[in-house]
């Protein structure tokens, strides 16, 4: 597996290591306490939390006051896992009592894990990673975990664990209250869907999804649920329905009243047509921007999105 440098990373918190001595030096003595102990999670030793790159990661997440604990021991398993120390990251991620952030952190070393070839292990993560998300109260949070977890079983060809985990999915975005929460939520198990293979059921999830959007009252709202469902659409294969939304979207910020609300919808539609392939309707769209700079950076926008396309085709054709 081809390890990413976890260097720059250990710089910039031995940086913030650096200032919260010189902030909090009457309080070290204490905070050392405390963090050796929260570093026994990694190992007994070294005596000093700073010994090693790793220990040093953890002491400066763990003391700096901008992170909550939560937060900072998925930020160091995730910087473990991508280092290649899985042992250690499955560790710290067990730490975490938060259940929708553990359930992240053990679906990104599972990713890693499979990237590494390592099938086994990576399958018996995820199949914990659904379990943890089981447990999650919030159904936005409940829903895009289970999305999260749905969509690496896919990449491993387990489409039928990855169905499972979707449903349960879909039960959770139902019982979300606001209705463009609900549509991204939907859109995002669509997108896992696909990736399973499931086109049909993608489909049906954004038909849902579709109704969700008729209940919004706000055009800005409307815009970008319908561009949100559009872009699923067209990765599952319904291009027309796909291009129909868009349409209906460009229509919906003709109602638009604040003007500078217009630039950023118009900017969206514009950037998902260019995705379809759509060059000269995303160019039409991005022309109606009134400010200039806005107007020249969604042209630009659609260029790299544009030629990324035909690099990819060109590379696919090779």
């Amino acid at each position: 597996m081809k390890l990413c440098p976890i260097v720059p990373l250990l710089i910039a918190l031995s940086v913030c290591f650096v200032r919260s001595v010189e902030a909090q030096s009457e309080a070290t003595p204490e905070v050392h306490s405390e963090t050796k102990d929260a570093g026994e999670a990694i190992s007994e030793e070294p005596a000093e939390p700073w010994d090693t790159p790793t220990h040093l990661a953890l002491y400066n997440a763990l003391t700096n006051t901008f992170y909550t604990e939560t937060s900072a021991l998925s930020r160091v398993s995730s910087a473990l896992a991508v280092g290649g120390e899985i042992d250690r990251a499955l560790e710290v991620a067990q730490k975490i009592e938060d259940a929708a952030a553990k359930a992240s952190a053990l679906s990104r070393i599972a990713s890693i894990l499979a990237e590494a070839g390592d099938r086994e292990q990576a399958l018996v993560l995820l199949k914990n990673a659904v379990e943890v998300a089981q447990e999650i109260e919030k159904p936005f949070e409940k829903a895009t975990a289970l999305s999260e977890t749905a969509s690496t079983l896919a990449e491993l060809g387990e489409e039928e664990q990855a169905s499972v985990a979707l449903k349960y999915g879909v039960d959770a975005a139902q019982k979300i209250e606001r209705p463009l929460t609900r549509v991204f939520a939907l859109c995002r198990i669509a997108a896992a869907q696909t990736k399973a293979e499931d086109k049909a059921q993608a489909l049906a999830t954004l038909t849902q999804a579709s109704e969700v959007v008729q209940l919004l009252s706000d055009e800005r709202q409307e815009v970008y649920g319908k561009v949100a469902i559009a872009s699923e659409q067209a990765k599952a294969g319904d291009r027309e329905q796909a291009l129909a939304g868009l349409t209906q979207a460009i229509e919906a910020v003709q109602d638009i009243q604040d003007q500078m609300s217009k630039t950023p919808a118009r900017n969206a539609i514009a950037e998902a047509l260019a995705k379809m392939g759509e060059g000269r309707r995303a160019l039409a769209v991005a022309e109606e921007i009134e400010d200039s700079m806005s107007r020249a950076f969604a042209l630009q926008s659609i260029a790299v999105i544009l030629t990324e396309r035909v690099s990819v085709g060109t590379m696919r054709e090779g």
